[in-house]
C-alpha cells in the first residue's frame, strides 16, 4: 500500500464518510488527484475496499491523461511531471492485500474497475491546461488499455497474496521496512535478512512472473501514426550506429562531420542529410538503440521536445521487432535514426531519451556493424 492512507478495518464501516461517498459516486468525473483525495477520505472512514478502488481508478485516469492530454505550454508540461511523481512515489500501489486475499471481494473490485466509464467533459481539468484537439475515441481506448494492464497485473498479484507462505513473508518484510526506513546498506545484516525473506517469497510462488505481454486492448497504441503538427522531420534510418543507446543533438555541420554519423552514412546520404538542415535555425538529432538482434528495420523518431522552462531536450523513438512466434534468425544490428528539428535558444549537451519496442510482424532482421561513438 503506497498511498499514505491509514486504515485499521477491512470492510466499510457503518459511519460512512460523505466525502468518501461523494468521490465514489462522482468517480467518472474526477481527475487522478481528486480520486486519490477521495481515497484518503475513505481511509479516514476505515473503508479499505473503496480506498483500493479509488486508488486504482486514479492510476488509470492518471496514465491516460498523461498520455493523451498534451500540455498547452512548456509550463503546463511541468505539471504532468508533478503528477507522475505523485503516481510513482505515493499512489502507485495495489491497495490493501486483504482485498485480494478474498476471492469474492477481489472479483467485485475487478468488476467495478471494468465497468467504470470516466467522462471527458469540455471543462475537464487533469491538473494542467491541454491542447483542445483531443481524439475522444483514442482517449477512451487508452482508458480501456490502462484498465486491462492494471487488472492483468492485479490478477497475478492476487495469486501471490492468496499463498499463505508468501503473504506471511510479505508482511514480515513490510514490518522490517517500517522499523528501518531509509536506504539499506548493501551487505548489512538487515540487507541479508531481507534477502532471505524475499527468497522465501519467491520459493512460495515458484518465482511467478508478472504479465509481460500487452493486453489486446492496447493494440491500437502499437501502430505508430506521425503527428501531423510535428515540427521535426525524420531524415534517415540506419543499422550501423553506436553500440549503446544514446540521444544526441548536433548544432553544426562540423560537429556532425566529427561524429560517428560521418562514418555510418554513405557519403551521398550524408551530404543529402546535411543539405536538409539549416543549422542557423535547426539542429540534427540522433537516436541510437544500441545492439539489437531482432530489429525489423522499422524505426520512428516519435517526438523531439524542447522545454524552454527546464531548458531540456527529450527525444523519443520506436523500433519494430519480430514477434515471438517469428522463426527468422537473429542478426546483429545497431539501429539509429536521424531527424531535423527547430534549434532551441540553448541546446542541451545531454538530451534525454525514451526508447520503446513494438511488434512488427515477422521480417528478416536488419544487419549492421557498430561504429565508434565519438
Amino acid at each position: 500500500m503506497s498511498l499514505a492512507i491509514q486504515s485499521t478495518a477491512y470492510a466499510s464501516t457503518d459511519d460512512e464518510s460523505p466525502a468518501c461517498k461523494d468521490a465514489i459516486d462522482n468517480s467518472h468525473l474526477l481527475n487522478a488527484h481528486e480520486l486519490w483525495q477521495g481515497a484518503g477520505e475513505c481511509g479516514k472512514a476505515n473503508d479499505q475496499y473503496h480506498v483500493t478502488l479509488l486508488l486504482l481508478l486514479g492510476q488509470i485516469r492518471a496514465m491516460t491523461d498523461m498520455g493523451m492530454l498534451k500540455p498547452a505550454s512548456d509550463e503546463e508540461e511541468i505539471k504532468i511531471g508533478e503528477l507522475y511523481g505523485v503516481l510513482y512515489y505515493q499512489a502507485g500501489g495495489s491497495g490493501y492485500d486483504e482485498i485480494y486475499r478474498d476471492t469474492k471481494t477481489s472479483e467485485k473490485l475487478f468488476s467495478e474497475l471494468q465497468n467504470w466509464k470516466p467522462k471527458l467533459k469540455d471543462n475537464y481539468d487533469p491538473g494542467w491546461k491541454y491542447k483542445p484537439n483531443i481524439n475522444t475515441k483514442k482517449y477512451n481506448q487508452m482508458i480501456d488499455c490502462q484498465r486491462a494492464i492494471r487488472i492483468d497485473k492485479l490478477n497475478w498479484y492476487s495469486g501471490l497474496v492468496r499463498n499463505d507462505e508468501y503473504y506471511a513473508a510479505s508482511k514480515e518484510l513490510d514490518e522490517l521496512r517500517k522499523k528501518n526506513p531509509g536506504a539499506i546498506k548493501s551487505g548489512s545484516e538487515l540487507d541479508k535478512q531481507m534477502s532471505l525473506i524475499r527468497s522465501r517469497m519467491n520459493k512460495a510462488t515458484g518465482n511467478a512472473s508478472p504479465p509481460t505481454t500487452q493486453p489486446k486492448e492496447c493494440e491500437f497504441a502499437q501502430k505508430y501514426e506521425p503527428d501531423p503538427d510535428a515540427d521535426f522531420t525524420q531524415l534517415y534510418v540506419g543499422a550501423n550506429g553506436p553500440n549503446k543507446s544514446k540521444a544526441s543533438a548536433f548544432v553544426s555541420k562540423a560537429e556532425v562531420m566529427n561524429s560517428w554519423i560521418a562514418h555510418s552514412l554513405p557519403s551521398k546520404k550524408l551530404k543529402s542529410v546535411l543539405n536538409q538542415v539549416n543549422f542557423e535555425n535547426q539542429i540534427l538529432v540522433s537516436l541510437s538503440f544500441g545492439k539489437r538482434q531482432n530489429a525489423t528495420g522499422t524505426i520512428h523518431i516519435s517526438n523531439v521536445k524542447y522545454n524552454s522552462v527546464l531548458e531540456s531536450l527529450s527525444i523519443s523513438g520506436l523500433i519494430g521487432v519480430n514477434e515471438k512466434e517469428c522463426k527468422e534468425p537473429y542478426a546483429d544490428s545497431y539501429p539509429f535514426a536521424l531527424a531535423v528539428a527547430p534549434r532551441p535558444v540553448k541546446v542541451p549537451k545531454y538530451p534525454s531519451m525514451s526508447l520503446q519496442n513494438f511488434p512488427d510482424g515477422c521480417k528478416p532482421a536488419m544487419t549492421g556493424s557498430s561504429v565508434t561513438d565519438k
